[in-house]
Order: C-alpha cells, then sequence, then structure tokens
C-alpha cells in the first residue's frame, strides 16, 4: 500500500488563493505581446479588453516599434492605435516584464527615448 503526502487543501476564495490567482491572471491596463497568426505578426501595448470574442489593445505593431521610438524621441506627434483582434487570430498573450537580465520592452523603450510608454499607451480621456 503507497501513502500518498497529505496536501493542505486551500479554499478556492480564501484571499491568498484569490490573490495568487489574480496575479497570474491577464488584466486590463497590463502591458502586453500579442502574437497572432493569419498573418503571422506581434502586437505590443496597453490590453484593454480580453474577452471569449477576441482582446482590445492601445499600442504599436512589433515591427514599427524602432519608428514609433524615433517618433517620440524627436518630439513629433505620435499615438498609439486602438485595435480589436479576433481571438481566432490570437496565439498567445504574455505580460510585458524583465526576465533576468533582459529588460522588458517596456524599459527598452524608456532608455530609447525617455519617456514612460504608460504615458503614450494611457487612456487618452485621462
Amino acid at each position: 500500500m503507497r501513502l500518498r503526502p497529505h496536501r493542505l487543501a486551500i479554499p478556492a476564495n480564501s484571499p491568498e488563493n484569490q490573490g495568487r490567482r489574480q496575479k497570474e491572471a491577464m488584466n486590463t491596463g497590463q502591458l502586453v505581446l500579442i502574437t497572432l497568426n493569419s498573418p503571422k505578426e506581434k502586437f505590443w501595448g496597453v490590453m484593454l479588453s480580453l474577452t471569449p470574442a477576441g482582446v482590445s489593445a492601445r499600442g504599436v505593431d512589433l515591427e514599427s516599434l524602432d519608428d514609433f521610438a524615433q517618433l517620440v524621441k524627436s518630439g513629433a506627434a505620435a499615438t498609439a492605435g486602438v485595435v480589436f483582434f479576433p481571438m481566432h487570430r490570437v496565439q498567445r498573450i504574455e505580460e510585458d516584464e524583465r526576465n533576468g537580465d533582459l529588460p522588458s520592452l517596456a524599459d527598452q523603450f524608456r532608455s530609447k527615448t525617455g519617456v514612460d510608454v504608460h504615458r503614450l499607451f494611457g487612456d487618452p480621456k485621462s
């Protein structure tokens, strides 16, 4: 007879479990990198909404990021686009965060332009 190790169950509605799930979940307002298919492309920006129909975000296509950074650095008028991607195109969504010694895209953008991307991608109404 094998004995299984006893595991302490944490109730699903406990504050500990809710906090962990909230940290692991994708939330609106997070900087994300969205990988798309048909056609393949990547989009970087702030997630505005995530629904079964798709994802809305404010940001720039990753291929245009260097050009966008140059516009911002030069002081030219640069605005981030608002887009909706249907879920059948979304391959993956990942949070834009530092990975060890590798800086996040937001960190790289700030070092190139001296501007916090939240200022550009934030809600234009605020």
